[in-house]
């Protein structure tokens, strides 16, 4: 499975609280209704977001970013 960079789908920084990353996605949302292009990214953004607002997901996620790396 090809790993994303959640963080630039969501356009917020790793260190971001749950707060920005909420705020980043409605605004993503909103945005997608106008703009064909976020529209086409619509449902990765969507996944981003679950992983990301999920401190377990979020976690996990970080750790798998990791290890790719790593190698």
């Amino acid at each position: 499975m090809e790993l994303s960079n959640y963080y630039y789908l969501l356009n917020v920084d790793q260190s971001a609280n749950n707060k920005d990353i909420i705020k980043s996605y409605r605004n993503l949302s909103r945005l997608s209704k106008t703009n064909n292009i976020i529209k086409s990214y619509y449902p990765q953004i969507k996944l981003a977001y679950f992983v990301l607002s999920n401190p377990e997901s979020r976690k996990e996620y970080f750790n798998n970013i990791k290890e790719k790396y790593q190698d």
